[in-house]
């Protein structure tokens, strides 16, 4: 997408599994099979393209951030529990 001499790119994490499996029974030669498919994508950022530049701008998640803050603060209160 272009406007006003500015370009921007969309930037994403993609991530796809697949798998299938099969398999006999008996004398009759009875067989049954399957299998599946998925794919995840996320955006993480995008690419902003001007005349004087070219940045990566990342999405940000608060609720991730809190997480990962929330995560921090326990491990080192664990930390400090060991010690004293």
């Amino acid at each position: 997408m272009s406007v006003d001499g500015k370009t921007v790119l969309p930037v994403a994490q993609i991530r796809y599994g697949f798998g299938g499996s099969s398999g006999g029974k008996g004398s009759n030669w009875q067989h049954g099979g399957g299998g599946g498919g998925g794919l995840i994508a996320k955006p993480v950022g995008v690419v902003e393209i001007t005349q004087s530049q070219t940045r990566f701008i990342p999405i940000f998640s608060t609720r991730t951030l809190l997480l990962a803050i929330g995560l921090g603060v326990c491990i080192g209160f664990l930390a400090a529990s060991r010690k004293g």
